[in-house]
């Protein structure tokens, strides 16, 4: 028999497995580019071996993309997938959900996560109670932030909420904010011609895979005791 214990029961250990592997692998990504930084300062003597003017010029092409676009492009790489793998596992919970209840999900207004919470709240289960909330509400503002934004903070919606989170550090769990010895650098705003734009590590994203999976197995645990 397809239990709620039994069907939701299978999801918290999906969730569980997947989220760790892709903290494994974020945390394995820059390597590519301690990898590829390697192989372009070879080639400045295999390529220019008499000519160090010409190593400077490919150098400073290369380095640009070593230290600027490539770690760029894996923080926010990580950060969408590892935000939008959260969001299709909510998706998931929430049709297990409707299998077992008479309120169905085409029942709820709203877009995204924020449906599937309020499909959550009118079978009252708060996720708001859990301890990680903060951290998933943070996350999906920043993610939203540079999809519809370019991190740029005057274009984004929730300016005023991503400001409050960068000053009180909301991105980092209560656990790592009192552990922290130093700079809380995961995420950041810095000043550009656009105005305050955010910038995030790869830290971040890997903090944010054991947020979500930790955040999604008590979420599941309580919808399961919701239902009993």
């Amino acid at each position: 028999m397809n239990t709620p214990k039994s069907s939701i029961g299978n999801l918290v250990r999906s969730s569980y497995s997947e989220f760790s592997d892709i903290a494994d692998y974020i945390w394995k990504t820059p390597k590519f580019i301690k990898q590829e930084m390697e192989l372009e300062i070879q080639k400045l003597a295999i390529y220019y071996p008499n000519s160090k003017k010409d190593q400077a010029i490919r150098w400073k092409h290369e380095s640009r993309k070593l230290f600027k676009t490539f770690p760029y492009l894996n923080s926010t790489s990580n950060l969408f997938s590892v935000v939008s793998i959260f969001e299709v596992y909510l998706l998931r919970l929430g049709h297990e959900l409707e299998q077992h209840t008479a309120i169905k999900l085409r029942d709820i207004s709203g877009q995204g996560s924020m449906r599937i919470f309020k499909y959550l709240r009118a079978l009252s289960v708060q996720p708001e109670n859990l301890d990680l909330w903060l951290q998933v509400q943070s996350a999906i503002k920043i993610r939203n932030c540079f999809v519809h934004a370019c991190g740029i903070l005057s274009w984004s919606r929730d300016k005023t909420e991503i400001q409050n989170i960068y000053k009180n550090k909301l991105f980092l769990s209560r656990e790592h904010r009192e552990k922290h010895n130093f700079a809380f650098d995961e995420v950041t705003i810095f000043t550009t011609d656009f105005g305050e734009r955010l910038e995030i590590n790869n830290m971040y994203a890997w903090k944010l895979s054991f947020y979500f999976r930790d955040f999604f197995v008590e979420l599941c645990r309580l919808s399961i005791s919701k239902l009993a």
